[in-house]
């Protein structure tokens, strides 16, 4: 049984909404909220659980893996039943804001393994990560927001486009195309595709491979920072939500 696997059936038997579990040099982020929709106590999770890998001082040679107890869907994005006012959907993208910020300040690389759809607020989720595995036999990474008429926030979009190229970028997100894992290959967003049968197998491979490395996390943080600086900055700068929540807001009316 590979670690990944391992590490969803742990968590399911533990019935926590984002479980880490340490394996070796391997530090898998395991998804286990059903369609692993972003609202508060979500995104509280999923902090917390990036609070308990960064918190190791020796995190050389290290890698960080998430992963979902779901095999249909990563993340679906925003949940707007959670939400009840516009102070929690401005919470909530707050939450994704900042999980975007620590993970393009990573000390160790990381790696999504996408077993199922990330949509929307699921899709930075993913991308959030260096690297993106797919299973090449279902499942599919979307940005839905303008086929709901919602803008994505301005600093989202200089993430997205320091991420795919403004062209690439642009498909997805302004045509709200939907990629299956050989032309989300093709356009950038999956970085390898696998067979559904040795997804995690070979996601867990890759991750070793990374591991193996041996990178100096200072060194590695450094770097990223200053080439994903852009982003960093946009995400770090005044965020200017308020069509955004506005436009969600309108769901819950």
């Amino acid at each position: 049984m590979s670690k990944i696997q391992a590490a969803i059936d742990q968590t399911i038997e533990n019935k926590t909404p984002v479980g880490v579990i340490k394996d070796g040099n391997l530090n898998i982020i395991v998804l286990n909220g059903n369609e692993n929709k972003l609202d508060l106590t979500f995104c509280a999770r999923l902090h917390e659980a990036l609070d308990e890998v960064e918190k190791q001082e020796d995190i050389r040679g290290q890698v960080l893996v998430t992963v979902s107890t779901n095999p249909k869907i990563f993340s679906s994005g925003i949940g707007m039943e959670e939400l009840h006012s516009e102070d929690d959907i401005l919470e909530t993208l707050n939450g994704l804001n900042r999980y975007m910020l620590r993970m393009l300040k990573s000390r160790i690389p990381t790696v999504a393994c996408v077993n199922g759809d990330a949509i929307a607020g699921g899709w930075f989720l993913a991308m959030a990560h260096h690297y993106r595995t797919m299973n090449e036999d279902s499942g599919c990474m979307s940005l839905i927001e303008i086929l709901l008429s919602v803008p994505i926030p301005e600093a989202f979009n200089a993430f997205g486009v320091q991420k795919l190229g403004a062209h690439n970028y642009w498909e997805a997100s302004c045509l709200g195309n939907r990629y299956a894992a050989k032309e989300a290959l093709e356009k950038g967003l999956a970085t390898q595709v696998y067979p559904e049968k040795d997804l995690f197998a070979m996601t867990e491979e890759f991750a070793e491979s990374l591991s193996a490395k041996s990178l100096d996390p200072v060194t590695f943080q450094v770097m990223s920072e200053d080439i994903y600086k852009t982003a960093i900055e946009n995400l770090e700068g005044p965020q200017n939500l308020d069509s955004t929540v506005k436009e969600i807001a309108r769901f819950l009316s």
